[in-house]
């Protein structure tokens, strides 16, 4: 297995079977001390998303994550912070001599 740094694609054996999935993380604006950012993931046109929240309650560390519809998260990127950029990365799902591998390559940064 060898990595192909110019499209990010793992170079497997044509017997592998391999999953891709695109995935965007985007950061939504939060007062200091907390993050709250939403996530698409998915494959030809097809995606779920979701909105996670963390904070902290009395110095405990909380996490608060859950899926969302389509119309929600559209809703939601209409509070995206200006000042943070959007991640993108994909998603490579494979087994490969009995073990599952998911390898993940950031696109943008």
């Amino acid at each position: 297995m060898i990595a192909d740094k110019n499209n990010q694609e793992v170079n497997l054996p044509d017997d592998i079977k391999r999953e891709n999935f695109s995935m965007e993380y985007t950061f939504l604006r939060t007062s200091v001390g907390e993050s709250n950012s939403l996530q698409k993931v998915g494959k030809n046109d097809s995606y779920t998303y979701s909105h996670e929240m963390r904070y902290d309650v009395n110095g405990e560390k909380i996490q608060k994550k859950r899926q969302i519809t389509a119309r929600e998260y559209i809703e939601l990127l209409e509070q995206r912070d200006p000042n943070k950029r959007q991640a993108k990365k994909l998603r490579q799902c494979f087994i490969y001599e009995r073990q599952y591998f998911m390898v993940e390559s950031f696109q943008n940064i």
